[in-house]
């Protein structure tokens, strides 16, 4: 198991930021249509949120480079704008894809480099409807993909426009395709968890002047991203509250570069010492995250794998019983760790994921933690799995 650390400093190399280039996005679309063609469907329009890349816009990125610079949903207003804040993709099972979007001012170099038939239209509901009409769709069995992101309302509408399509919900047929990522993305994934690696650091020695507040943090974390051409999404805490001295200090930044996420919690004591007790505290957490990600073996699975978190901390440690795992003990949900990429999803490092670890895969592995009097730890990183064993692209 080693630390994917770059070799020279992120700082100030924007133009060096790796790229997805065409091809990838056309073999994406090409790869999509098979699996609609073996599915016995004629087509799909897949449906994207985006205020920001945080919004779900991970489909609409993935497969034509755009996400929408507006917000992430505007309540309508017709007959002048419906659906705004999402885009669609309408692809046929023969490859021929159209990207529908809202705003009609931003993101053109980009879409331009991922695909080329672009329609804008307020409504996007019409625009997309009108679009699986001019590709001859409209009488087509049509998978959804997007299913969690297009609401009820405007799922009917858009049935209402389509009479004689037949839809299948099909999320899952694109999401096993990003589970795995190419080397293009990787490159990138690597580039931002490096990114925010640095900023961490220099995060970490502002928290330890005296006076400094998460405030202070927070800006100088924006800034900083901002430099290596990452944008901040998240950062936890970010109060005008000066930071204690000798306190456990947490800092999470969730952020992304080229629309790919990382999300990173890493604790210190700040302004002094640690204590004993913090020191046994922050080093559980830390060993969690070493032990887990050693656990990350191609070839097993993730529920075997998430085995390995649940024995350390209910068996080795007795941190905490498996009943309160499932409550919520760890932070906001009851898992070890998430994949991650452009979007938030499955696999879950947890009891019952049975899909099997492939290379490839970019994994967070996360436990968010508190005890009386020491207030919260955490330690999350970005695991690269691969055949010879995971990869950390962060510390915790």
């Amino acid at each position: 198991m080693t630390w994917d650390k770059m070799s020279v400093s992120t700082m100030g190399k924007t133009d060096d930021i790796p790229r997805i280039e065409r091809p990838e996005y056309e073999e994406r679309r090409k790869r999509l249509a098979g699996k609609l063609g073996e599915a016995g469907l004629d087509g799909a329009v897949v449906v994207s949120r985006g205020g920001t890349a945080s919004d779900r816009a991970g489909f609409g990125i993935y497969l034509a480079n755009y996400y929408s610079s507006f917000f992430p949903g505007l309540e309508d207003f017709e007959p002048r704008w419906k659906m705004r804040g999402h885009n669609t993709v309408v692809l046929t099972k023969d490859g021929k894809a159209a990207l529908i979007k809202d705003m009609n001012l931003f993101d053109a170099d980009a879409v331009a480099r991922a695909i080329d038939d672009v329609v804008q239209d307020f409504d996007v509901v019409r625009g997309t409807a009108n679009t699986v009409k001019e590709m001859g769709l409209e009488n087509g069995k049509l998978a959804l993909i997007g299913s969690q992101i297009m609401s009820v309302r405007h799922f009917e509408e858009l049935k209402e426009a389509l009479p004689g399509v037949k839809w299948t919900v099909s999320d899952s047929m694109l999401l096993d395709m990003m589970m795995i990522k190419s080397e293009p993305e990787m490159e990138i994934i690597r580039y931002g968890n490096n990114a925010v690696m640095e900023v961490s650091e220099l995060n970490f020695n502002l928290a330890n002047q005296q006076g400094t507040t998460e405030i202070d943090i927070y800006t100088q974390t924006e800034k900083e991203l901002a430099l290596r051409g990452c944008l901040l999404g998240w950062l936890r805490p970010r109060t005008p509250k000066p930071i204690e001295a000798g306190s456990v200090y947490t800092q999470a930044i969730i952020g992304w570069c080229q629309g790919y996420f990382f999300d990173i919690g890493r604790s210190r004591v700040v302004q002094g010492e640690p204590t004993k007790e913090q020191e046994d505290f922050l080093r559980l957490l830390r060993q969690f995250a070493e032990v887990q990600t050693e656990a990350m073996q191609v070839g097993r699975t993730f529920h075997d794998a998430a085995e390995v978190g649940m024995k350390y901390f209910v068996e080795e440690h007795k941190e905490f019983t498996k009943e309160d795992f499932e409550a919520g003990v760890l932070g906001t949900f009851a898992s070890y760790g998430h994949s991650l990429g452009l979007n938030w999803s499955r696999p879950y490092l947890r009891e019952g994921e049975d899909i099997v670890i492939q290379p490839g895969m970019y994994i967070q592995v996360e436990a968010v933690h508190g005890r009386p009097g020491l207030g919260m730890g955490e330690a999350e990183l970005g695991v690269e799995t691969t055949a010879d064993g995971p990869r950390m692209l962060s510390l915790p």
